[in-house]
């Protein structure tokens, strides 16, 4: 996670070098993985202007928990200790958006997320949401799309839609 957050960085480097931002107007988005680095990404860079969550989690610790449950219930051993487990769990808190908010500053997000995702569960988008909402984020500034009867495939709607939420906030 930390290299795709180094390496989205150096794309941000050159793009800036080499003026190919009008007025710096950067957007991301990214799916399942790449969505979860999104949104690890607005944690640490305010030069992005606008972000694009698909079936990924904005929740991290609660996700690398859920993976490592998914792995046990599998019966396969880790080669870590607990305490190994919990230092690498508690390095993954400064880039959870869902802990840290005001990291957002009001930037616009998409988020998209099929009903029946069995890789990243649907309800980590779900939650967030209702975080943004109760949190009073401004309801202009984000869209979700809980896409029924879908699973982990981006939908050629929620393309279109990611599509014409940039067009109208970059």
């Amino acid at each position: 996670m930390i290299k795709n957050l180094e390496d989205l960085n150096e794309l941000y480097l050159y793009i800036k070098q080499h003026e190919l931002a009008k007025d710096d107007r950067i957007g991301i988005a990214g799916t399942s993985m790449g969505g979860i680095t999104v949104s690890a990404a607005l944690t640490r860079y305010p030069w992005i202007k606008a972000a694009g969550i698909m079936m990924g989690s904005a929740r991290i610790s609660d996700m690398a928990s859920y993976l490592l449950e998914s792995i046990r219930k599998q019966g396969v051993d880790l080669p870590l200790t607990q305490q190994e487990i919990n230092q690498q769990l508690t390095s993954l808190e400064p880039i959870d958006l869902s802990r840290q908010l005001d990291k957002l500053a009001d930037r616009p997000i998409f988020i998209w997320h099929g009903e029946h995702d069995q890789v990243v569960p649907y309800q980590h988008s779900m939650s967030f949401v209702e975080q943004l909402k109760t949190s009073g984020y401004p309801k202009d500034r984000f869209q979700f799309i809980s896409e029924p009867n879908r699973d982990h495939k981006v939908s050629r709607e929620a393309k279109y839609a990611l599509t014409e939420f940039f067009v109208k906030h970059l």
